[in-house]
Order: structure tokens, then sequence, then C-alpha cells
């Protein structure tokens, strides 16, 4: 076993021995100091609560972020090709049916059922939110159009196209993730259906029915996507929760024992020069019984943090109790000043009458090897630490 540089001991306060130790009950922890980081940061819960809003507002309208639409990507477009199909079919099914078929422009319809044609494809190959939107919108503007020109040759156009305009406007409620582009496809599709034939003019007859059908199916539609969306958003972060609970822990923030050990099987495969260091909290246990589970928490987090900032892109973790762990990417000179950086660090970051320190044992984790091995290298490292004097790092 190496162990750290005597010559460095001074400069890493390895020699100075916690106060903690040398007074009574509580000594060098002072409580007030400890407590004060378990105060609520009004400003920093605004700022949460804002954004949180932000989000949701953004949502509504737009869809969500990237990760939303990666998630709810299968779904979306299962719910477009099914019901662009389903208008197809529909299509299809009327024309068979309907009277009077020689007044049918033939080319339009067949232009316009090749529209849903195009838009099921692009809904199929779609790789993209944009994509699928575009789409869903090519889809439902067709279906729109082909039953307008059906209602025509059949008769009493303005009689048909008013249910049809309201069955679509429902049905495209949850097909489009944000309201924008719903509002968009839904007026789009009164627009085709009804230009030309529904009495607008307040003085026609009829005119304040039609009208509020459509303002209504709009409204009514617009509420359906909403929720549509807030249920979405809803399972989304409860998702996210669970995300969280399975790989996160749940006071530091850090990857869990779990997490961490499938991220450092899979850098095994790379075959790179790594090593694993385990790092534990010095007198963890005094703090907790003279000060509180609090202040230790207190003491946890904040170490935590100190080794997040301190890793950069190198794998971190709690490994459970005070125990954390590292692996770190690099030679044995490179990961032992990385390790005396990190003593000096948190050694420093709190106040020095609170004397809280770690000591890191530090083992070579190679590609061949299975990782309990490395870890018992590692604890026999930092069982040699504590025994040196504890806020220090030994490397095997």
């Amino acid at each position: 076993m190496q162990i750290a540089n005597k010559m460095q001991a001074r400069a890493r306060g390895a020699t100075r021995q916690p106060r903690a130790l040398a007074g009574g009950a509580g000594a060098g922890y002072p409580k007030s100091n400890l407590l004060r980081s378990l105060m609520p940061d009004t400003r920093k819960t605004a700022m949460y609560l804002n954004e949180t809003r932000r989000q949701t507002l953004h949502h509504l309208l737009f869809g969500g972020g990237r990760a939303h639409a990666e998630k709810y990507f299968p779904e979306l477009r299962r719910m477009a090709v099914v019901s662009e199909s389903f208008g197809l079919a529909s299509i299809l099914l009327v024309w068979a049916f309907i009277p009077h078929v020689n007044t049918l422009d033939r080319g339009a319809l067949l232009s316009a059922l090749a529209g849903i044609v195009l838009a099921i494809g692009i809904n199929v190959a779609a790789r993209a939110i944009w994509v699928l939107k575009l789409g869903g919108a090519v889809g439902m503007c067709a279906i729109a159009y082909c039953f307008r020109l059906l209602a025509e040759a059949a008769g009493q156009a303005e009689f048909w196209m008013q249910p049809v305009g309201v069955f679509m406007v429902l049905l495209a409620a949850p097909i489009f993730n944000g309201c924008v582009v719903y509002l968009i496809v839904a007026a789009a599709v009164w627009l085709i259906l009804g230009y030309g034939h529904f009495p607008l003019d307040p003085a026609m007859a009829h005119a304040a029915w039609a009208n509020l059908l459509i303002a209504y199916s709009m409204l009514f539609g617009l509420v359906l996507s909403i929720s549509f969306n807030l249920l979405r958003l809803r399972d989304f972060r409860a998702r996210e929760a669970l995300t969280r609970l399975a790989y996160q822990d749940g006071l530091t923030g850090l990857n869990n024992r779990r997490r961490f050990t499938e991220l450092t099987q899979q850098m095994q495969l790379q075959r790179q020069a790594m090593y694993f260091l385990m790092i534990d909290i010095d007198n963890f246990k005094k703090i907790n019984d003279t000060l509180g589970h609090d202040a230790g928490d207190v003491v946890l987090v904040k170490t935590a943090r100190i080794i997040a900032d301190a890793c950069g892109g190198h794998l971190c973790g709690r490994l459970g109790g005070e125990e954390f762990g590292i692996v770190y990417l690099g030679d044995r000179r490179a990961v032992c000043q990385f390790a005396a950086s990190l003593v000096d660090a948190v050694y420093l970051a709190f106040n020095p009458g609170q004397a809280v320190s770690i000591s890191v044992g530090i083992a070579e984790l190679a590609c061949d090897t299975e990782l309990a091995h490395s870890y018992r290298q590692a604890d026999a490292s930092l069982y040699q630490a504590k025994h040196q004097g504890k806020n220090r790092y030994v490397i095997a």
C-alpha cells in the first residue's frame, strides 16, 4: 500500500486533528452554522416555482421538451395513424353508399384521398415530433376536404358538414401535442368544411346556431387538448420521479449505489485506465449523535455537492450512509492529485471550527477484474487512511 506523501499532509490538513475529537460532546461542530443550511431559500423556491409554471405553459402551448417528445412520440404517432386510417375508411364507406355519384368531383376526391395516404406515410416514417405534427395537419385537412366533396355531392351540405366538423375537431384533440397546433388545425378544418356553405352573416337564418356550434366545438376541443396535454405532463413527471427514486439518491441527488455500479460496469468495457475512489466522511457518527440527523444531512448534502463539482465528467455516487464513490478516468499520478485536491476542498468548505473532513481509499479499476475486488482494495486503503489519522487519501 502506498500512503499519501507526508510532505503534502500539512497542505491538505492531514495532520490536523478535528477539534471535535479533542473536546467534549459536540465540540468543534457549531450547531447554528450547520443547521443554518436547513433554512429554506425562498428565492430559490420562487425561481423553481416560476420555472415550473413556465415549463407547464410551454408544454400546453407547444408541447413538451425533447425528453417528453421522445417519451410520447410512439403513442402520438400511433394515434395519428389510427385516426387518419379511420378517416380514410369512413370516406371510402360513404363514397360507396352516397347517392348522386355523378355529381361528385372524382378528380378532387382522389387527390384528397392521395393526401390522406401521404399523411399516413409521413406519420409512419416520422422520426421527429414536428414531422408528426405536419403529417397530422395534412391528414386532417385532407379528410375534411373529402367530406366536403361528399357532402356537396349528396346535397344539403350545410346539414352534413356541421356534425362532421364537430366530430373531427373533437377527434383531433388528443392527437396534437400542444394547443397552438391543435387550434390551427381545428380552424383549418372548419374553414375547409364551412367556407361558402355556413350562413356566417348574422342577418341570415340560423347564422347564430352555426356560429355557436363552431365556437363551442373549438372551445370544447381546446379543453380536451389541454386535458390530454396535462395528463401526459403529469404522467411524464411521475415517470421521472420514479426514475429518480430508482437511480438517484434521494438526499444528495447523486447516483445511488445501484446506478453507480451499473455505470461502473459499463465503463469497465471501455478498457481505459481508471481508478475507484471510496470516500468516507470522518467522525460522521459523532455529528449525528451530538447535533442530530438534520445536521448530518447538511454535511452529507454539502459534501456531495463538493464531490459532484470536483468530479466534472467523472462518475460519482453515494454508496450508502456517509460513503461516496468516484470512478476517475486517468493515470495513477492524476488520481492522486485529484484525491488530494478533493480532501482539501471538503476540509476548507466547512468553517474551521466544524472540522469536517473525508478519508479516501483508492484502488485501480481494471477491466479484466471483478468490481467487487476493486471495492475490497479501496475499502482496505480507506481503512489505512483512517488509521493514519483521517483527512487524507491512501492508494493501493
